[in-house]
């Protein structure tokens, strides 16, 4: 909840969650909308390690410009200052 907090104060419209563990728990929790953000889940059926649960939900990126947060870790970084295109 607090980094989708953080990136709806960045502009984050939309965020696809990768879920694996208590997926159902987390989705009846947030629904498909957080306080005005798009949620999408990518659902691990089997751990696929930080990697491969990166891999399997780019599969739903329609957008050649994407932030990748770790929910594990906070960084309260200013996103909309950072040029993505110049980064690549």
């Amino acid at each position: 909840e607090y980094i989708l907090k953080y990136l709806r104060k960045n502009g984050i419209a939309k965020v696809i969650l990768s879920v694996g563990y208590k997926r159902e728990t987390i989705k009846e929790y947030f629904g498909d909308r957080f306080e005005n953000i798009e949620l999408i889940y990518s659902e691990e059926d089997e751990p696929l390690g930080t990697g491969g649960a990166i891999k399997k939900a780019m599969n739903q990126v329609k957008n050649s410009q994407v932030y990748i947060i770790n929910g594990d870790t906070f960084f309260d970084v200013d996103l909309k200052s950072l040029d993505l295109e110049n980064m690549i």
